[in-house]
């Protein structure tokens, strides 16, 4: 049942138009329901976990969101006049932000292990991938409707 509940809020998400804070605010708060589900977090363990992860979390989104995304942009708009100079500053920011993503998913498990048992930290990355394969189904099913028609 929990399942099900779950998969209507990511459908209902997917299916209505929320500013982006707002839709990502959703997100959270599916993803929390999500994984304090499938880890079967005990509400101690999930007092410590949250913190953590949701600082975690921030960062992923900020180098990802708003840093790599910045940079792809700048390539991109300026690609036709990059200098080598200037690909190669690039390239050095590019290195930097994915040893940033490399070292922040090393510190959240070494701060996890203090909280959690690690085979709930083994089992975390699993559990991420399938809450975003879960969500990439509904955005997929309802582009399909859309283009249907229905």
């Amino acid at each position: 049942m929990k399942n099900y509940i779950l998969l209507f809020w990511i459908s209902l998400i997917a299916c209505t138009g929320f500013s982006q804070d707002a839709q990502r605010d959703r997100l959270k708060a599916l993803r929390v329901a999500f994984i304090t589900e499938k880890l079967a977090l005990t509400a101690a363990e999930a007092e410590k976990f949250w913190p953590i992860y949701n600082r975690y979390d921030d960062k992923i989104f900020q180098l990802r969101n708003v840093d790599l995304l910045r940079l792809k942009r700048e390539a991109r708009n300026d690609f036709s006049t990059l200098s080598d100079e200037e690909a190669n500053k690039m390239l050095d920011k590019l290195e930097d932000i994915e040893q940033q993503l490399f070292l922040e998913r090393k510190a959240l498990v070494v701060n996890l292990r203090k909280v959690i048992p690690a085979k709930k930290v083994i089992l975390l990355k699993s559990v991420e991938d399938d809450f975003n394969r879960e969500l990439l189904e509904r955005l997929k099913e309802r582009r399909e409707k859309r283009l249907r028609g229905n």
